[in-house]
């Protein structure tokens, strides 16, 4: 996040964008979510923004954090000086952010959703039937996948719209118009790393009573010896296009939120 904006601010920002995501992309992940777990696929809006406002809030907090978080690192890193930071800079503080957000924010409101997805019904009996169950379950792959993504947005949009733009200025002679191969890149970057990580995730959480699947490792082997590493990369294509739409998404809304802030702060 910017180095020139206040932590609350960056933490605004943040918000915002996750709010715009999830708000688009919804469906997208009801349907990674349905093929990680082999359950049947369905069009029906109802079903399409089954457990939306755990994942408005999953995504919101997750990306206010996130942001709050990177753009601390960004400063620290710094100290305050108003500079360009390096690739190195930029990852530290992407990976951090992500996995610091994952246990106590992403992984239980992601519980939640899976749930709600799962078996319906409203919100507040899903956190009645999960009270005193482990809200943390599936927190160890959450965090490797939010280091990842946090870098995917956060970062490589940062790295790869100048470089573009720099290797390629006839083609790409603005930043919106180098928008959609950086989205297509960090997002193919994201989702080849983490897609493993997730479905592991979503069969822990889908599966909170432990019938099928119980730890982490537990979990691995069973769904290794289901159908082997392809097992892992089941809803693949929903996910890679969901982050697609996510980072161009995020991107934008960040650039734009960042630039207003800076002006109304002068």
């Amino acid at each position: 996040m910017s180095v020139t904006l206040t932590d609350g601010q960056n933490a605004a920002v943040g918000f915002g964008m996750g709010v715009v995501e999830i708000s688009a992309m919804q469906p997208m992940n009801y349907w990674k979510n349905a093929r990680q777990q082999s359950l049947p696929l369905s069009c029906h809006p109802r079903l399409l923004y089954r457990g939306y406002v755990p994942s408005a809030l999953n995504m919101s907090c997750t990306t206010m954090a996130q942001c709050a978080i990177a753009g601390k690192v960004k400063q620290w890193l710094t100290g305050g000086d108003i500079r360009a930071l390096s690739p190195g800079e930029h990852l530290l503080a992407g990976v951090v952010g992500g996995v610091a957000s994952a246990p106590l924010i992403t992984s239980p409101l992601e519980l939640l959703m899976t749930q709600q997805q799962r078996k319906g019904g409203h919100v507040v009996h899903h956190l009645r039937q999960l009270a005193g169950r482990n809200l943390m379950r599936g927190a160890i792959p959450t965090m490797g996948r939010e280091g990842v993504w946090a870098t995917a947005y956060l970062v490589l949009p940062s790295v790869l719209r100048p470089y573009l733009r720099h290797s390629f200025p006839h083609v790409f002679p603005s930043d919106t118009a180098a928008m959609v191969p950086t989205s297509l890149l960090a997002a193919g970057f994201a989702c080849a790393l983490t897609q493993p990580l997730d479905t592991i995730k979503t069969c822990m959480q889908g599966d909170v009573e432990q019938v099928q699947y119980r730890g982490f490792v537990d979990t691995i082997r069973k769904l290794f010896h289901e159908s082997g590493v392809s097992r892992f990369y089941r809803g693949t294509a929903y996910r890679y296009g969901r982050m697609v739409g996510g980072v161009f998404l995020m991107d934008k809304v960040r650039m734009h939120l960042t630039r207003w802030m800076e002006e109304v702060s002068v």
